[in-house]
């Protein structure tokens, strides 16, 4: 052992100081998670502070029941959309969770608050009909295109067949004037 920490290690060890430094240190300590652990208990039950953007991430998958129909709760300028904001903002401060909040405006105004339709049933026709109706169109499309610029077959590339009796015109023609 070095002899400065042989040193210490009597000091801390053997002295009556060094038992009270020890004593006051674990007592500030204990003192101090007090304070600090004690407001953190407190703030857990108090209500949360709500910025916008969280209101508008909840408010982006709903829209506003009666009016503006093609816009989101987000974008809505409506009165209702104004409201329902409010109690978006209201159960955010609360601490429910985006699916907790959007449930429980879907129980209070019913599903034509929703901004897309669920996917289960019915609702997964709707989701992907696009895709089915493009692969559609992409296979038709392939097929009319490959039979469109099929090879010509053997009878299309011959021309068709001359009289023998021109032919042979065509020979002596030929033999004259080489």
């Amino acid at each position: 052992m070095h002899p400065v920490a042989r040193k210490w290690k009597r000091f801390f060890v053997s002295t009556r100081a060094s038992r009270l430094l020890l004593f006051l240190f674990c007592f500030h300590l204990f003192w101090m998670a007090g304070h600090v652990f004690v407001p953190v208990k407190a703030a857990a039950n108090q209500e949360q502070p709500v910025t916008r953007e969280q209101v508008l991430d909840v408010a982006k998958e709903l829209v506003t029941p009666g009016g503006c129909p093609s816009l989101t709760l987000a974008e809505c300028t409506l009165p209702t959309a104004f409201k329902i904001r409010e109690e978006i903002a209201q159960m955010l401060a609360q601490g429910m969770e985006k699916e907790e909040i959007i449930d429980a405006l879907v129980a209070k105004y019913g599903k034509a608050i929703l901004g897309a339709p669920e996917r289960t049933g019915w609702g997964l026709v709707i989701w992907y009909l696009p895709y089915t109706l493009m692969g559609l169109v992409a296979v038709l499309l392939g097929f009319w295109l490959f039979r469109k610029a099929r090879p010509i077959t053997v009878s299309e590339k011959t021309p068709p067949q001359e009289n023998d009796a021109e032919e042979k015109d065509i020979q002596e023609i030929l033999k004259k004037y080489l």
